[in-house]
């Protein structure tokens, strides 16, 4: 008999999530039938767009209901079969939750994954991670030699990834992280050229210090954020600049995002021709080929460099969360079954 230990969602946040919204239970495996499978997940990914499935408003994910197991996008390994498209000991990727086992069938969003190495790169640069810095970046930003380009939440999977590859683009990059001693890691590992830290300063500090880093102006913003740090650049864009709109950390404070007010941007976007663009990676999935191919070949020429922040157990879960809402982790979270 298999037991399978899992996180599940006891209530919705009231503001900023924190840990005691989820509680681990233990619940039997049943056995499964003709067209099914079961998966035993290796590597779980904690993304911070799991926090938008938090929230009860419009959004491009589904969202989390009370007492289900909380979303989570995985990599594992096919155990049984009675469905002929899977085999024992296949490797797969998908959304298969927080929890040790899965019991999928033909409605399950399933893709075979190769069996390499580092199985957890498919949670980040050879999946939706690295697929989201490289199209975002590449199709929104459009990079061009000696620009200047700023990313927000730039320690993280996808801003590390996407300001590294403004570097080889030529671009001169500027990070935003929380705290001084993130921004000095981040400019170490990733090779910023300047990285600034948000936390416990004002719109107007923020700015500041960004005018300080970019005294040409800028010229592209990765916004991983939104809220206040994305309102800190309103005055510094050049003509003809473009935002690419990729995510909303900055306002997981919030119970519901239409709470967040600020400066309105239509008279900076109008005056300056500014293109700002939002960024659903799900757009791109018939491209992810595309993508993984790209970043494995900088990868393997050693110009791409990837940290993950690996946690073992499924009881880490929400402490891997909390790591990505707080921003405490060092690369992409993933979180290891054993």
């Amino acid at each position: 008999m298999k037991i399978n230990k899992n996180i599940r969602l006891d209530r919705y946040p009231e503001g900023s999530p924190t840990s005691d919204i989820f509680s681990i239970s233990n619940n039997k495996v049943s056995d499964i039938s003709d067209g099914q499978y079961l998966i035993k997940n290796l590597f779980i990914a904690i993304d911070p767009a799991l926090v938008g499935r938090l929230r009860n408003e419009n959004n491009y994910a589904e969202q989390v209901q009370i007492g289900e197991v909380m979303h989570a996008y995985c990599v594992g390994e096919v155990i049984e079969s009675k469905n002929s498209a899977f085999s024992k000991g296949q490797k797969v990727y998908g959304q298969f939750g927080m929890q040790e086992y899965k019991i999928s069938d033909e409605n399950t969003v399933c893709f075979p994954v190769k069996d390499i190495p580092k199985l957890s790169y498919y949670l980040g640069v050879l999946g939706t991670t690295g697929a989201t810095a490289y199209f975002a970046l590449n199709e929104i930003c459009q990079p061009k030699k000696d620009e200047c380009l700023v990313v927000s939440s730039a320690a993280s999977s996808v801003g590390s990834i996407a300001g590294q590859l403004g570097k080889i683009h030529g671009c001169r990059t500027i990070g935003i992280v929380s705290t001084e001693e993130k921004a000095k890691w981040a400019k170490k590992e990733y090779g910023y050229d300047e990285v600034i830290s948000y936390r416990n300063k004002s719109i107007c500090e923020i700015e500041h210090d960004l005018s300080s880093v970019c005294p040409t102006g800028v010229d592209m913003y990765f916004d991983n954020t939104s809220g206040n740090i994305s309102e800190a650049l309103l005055n510094l864009y050049n003509d003809h600049a473009r935002i690419a709109v990729v995510g909303r950390m900055g306002l997981s404070h919030l119970n519901d995002t239409t709470q967040d007010i600020g400066r309105r941007d239509n008279s900076i976007i109008l005056s300056k021709r500014i293109k700002k663009q939002g960024f659903v990676v799900l757009d791109y999935i018939q491209r992810f080929t595309e993508s993984a191919h790209e970043l494995h070949s900088l990868i393997s020429k050693g110009e791409l460099i990837i940290k993950e922040d690996i946690l073992e157990g499924v009881e880490n879960l929400p402490t891997a969360f909390m790591n990505v809402v707080q921003g405490k982790n060092q690369g992409k979270q993933i979180v290891k079954l054993c």
